[in-house]
């Protein structure tokens, strides 16, 4: 409710803490994808994985004002070794988790249970064509009957524990290439029995290469004025560094560092002066700042179906 009334009165001091949370587990990734800065290699950052002691701290500090928490950022968070336990922690404070994930390390019963036994409420696996040929087109390094395979065991292993979570969803960007392969992904997302099939569109900036020819497949954002985002959610990178939102992959607009054992914490991080004054700078100048140019400042959803 602070929160609220805070974004409302556009205070740039918020009251309370953002309900929701986005922790980058790692910035490592196993594929290239063409239009991700980590499977370019063009990432300006270190590339590296979070401690389970910083994010532990990181939930003991905000678990009882998170809501939501995101478990991913500029890399593959399955990649992180103690991805299951950075899950359970923070069930313990009864968040809801999403993580999301290309979909190449369930391939053993072992996994597939660790990830069930975590308590994930949802889980988005990209698979971004109907075939071998189509998913590598962007997916690079991806292995398309792995990927189909590792959805269909969790499905059934789901089944086998009569668990209800973590809630699969399946899915499919919609990209020029790719786009005649809808309704076969349709076919395969009942097949491999995934809770949800969601069509994504590409982001609007992107080559148009990739952009689909169908304008119902295409983005259009109506950009606001104001980012609500800036009060009601933050992201924490794997190293501690605070930013204003995913949209932030090089760290350009870094707010702070998180350093528990200097005592330097969230909560001194979120109202300082650089964070405050940002929030009073986009809503006056968000057609000229690179990070928000193009953004429509909520969370709406961008998926169609």
């Amino acid at each position: 409710m602070c929160v609220s009334v805070s974004c409302l009165l556009r205070k740039k001091n918020v009251m309370g803490y953002p309900p929701t949370l986005m922790i980058e587990p790692t910035d490592l990734c196993n594929l290239r994808c063409p239009l991700c800065a980590t499977g370019q290699g063009i990432l300006r950052r270190d590339k590296g994985t979070m401690s389970l002691e910083l994010y532990k701290n990181i939930i003991d500090e905000l678990g009882d004002q998170i809501i939501h928490l995101t478990l991913w950022g500029y890399g593959e968070p399955f990649m992180a070794k103690d991805i299951y336990e950075m899950i359970k922690y923070a069930k313990t404070k009864n968040i809801f988790v999403r993580t999301s994930t290309n979909g190449h390390f369930f391939s053993n019963r072992e996994d597939i249970e660790k990830l069930i036994e975590s308590g994930l409420d949802c889980l988005i696996i990209a698979l971004d064509g109907a075939s071998q040929e189509t998913l590598s087109k962007y997916r690079v390094g991806a292995n398309f009957e792995a990927i189909v395979k590792s959805i269909k065991s969790i499905s059934e292993m789901k089944q086998e524990k009569k668990a209800k979570y973590p809630f699969v969803i399946l899915q499919f960007i919609a990209m020029k290439h790719n786009e005649h392969e809808i309704p076969l992904i349709k076919k395969i997302a009942k097949e491999v029995d995934a809770d949800k099939l969601t069509i994504k569109t590409v982001g609007h900036s992107s080559p148009a290469e990739f952009i689909t020819e169908d304008e119902h497949l295409r983005r259009h954002v109506k950009i606001s004025k104001i980012c609500s985002r800036l009060w009601f959610s933050s992201v924490v990178n794997w190293d501690g560094t605070v930013i204003p939102c995913c949209y932030d992959k090089h760290g350009d607009y870094t707010f702070g560092k998180l350093d528990y054992e200097r005592r330097i914490l969230f909560k001194h991080i979120w109202n300082n002066q650089k964070y405050v004054e940002f929030r009073g700078e986009v809503p006056k100048h968000k057609k000229t700042i690179d990070l928000c140019r193009g953004c429509h400042g909520s969370f709406q959803s961008l998926n169609i179906h």
